[in-house]
């Protein structure tokens, strides 16, 4: 696993509203819990955050995947708050 991949897992799971602390157990929070996917799929979640940390990669700023996460979320939050701003603009305005 190199970094772009790791990278690409995690936009995904946060695009799929399937983001978790990646220090808890996918099965636990995905599925146990949440019951949001099948054990089969948290599973195949768990084995890639696993190859994840294993591979031991530099992430720079983000300091580790779950710093990446946190990024990745702190993004979201600031695209939905401007779109929010640009709906208010044009349905106020026009």
């Amino acid at each position: 696993m190199n970094l772009n991949q790791a990278k690409n897992f995690l936009k995904k799971l946060n695009a799929d509203g399937l983001m978790y602390h990646l220090e808890d157990c996918a099965v636990d929070c995905l599925h146990e819990t949440n019951n949001v996917i099948t054990k089969k799929q948290a599973r195949k979640i768990q084995r890639t955050v696993d190859s994840i940390y294993e591979s031991d990669l530099d992430w720079g700023a983000f300091g580790c995947p779950i710093g990446y996460c946190l990024h990745l979320m702190k993004l979201e939050n600031i695209n939905k708050n401007l779109q929010n701003i640009c709906e208010d603009y044009y349905t106020h305005e026009r």
